[in-house]
């Protein structure tokens, strides 16, 4: 598996509004923001779906307690 580099919301949210605009080219925004395809599918599919905080990197945080229950 190819190493990845590590992205901030803001720039997920920048290149899935350049693959919107673009025509859906989610090739050239691979070669021009050096990630994957896969990657850049999957934040546009979220951003599409759930706006700009779909795509807040929530691992590592623990899940909320629903009357004292986890």
């Amino acid at each position: 598996m190819k190493n990845g580099r590590k992205t901030t919301q803001l720039e997920r949210i920048e290149i899935a509004e350049w693959v919107i605009v673009n025509d859906m080219d989610y090739t050239g925004a691979t070669k021009q923001y050096d990630i994957s395809y896969g990657q850049v599918y999957a934040w546009v599919k979220k951003f599409k779906q759930g706006g700009p905080e779909a795509l807040v990197d929530r691992r590592g945080k623990a899940k909320k307690t629903f009357l004292g229950i986890k």
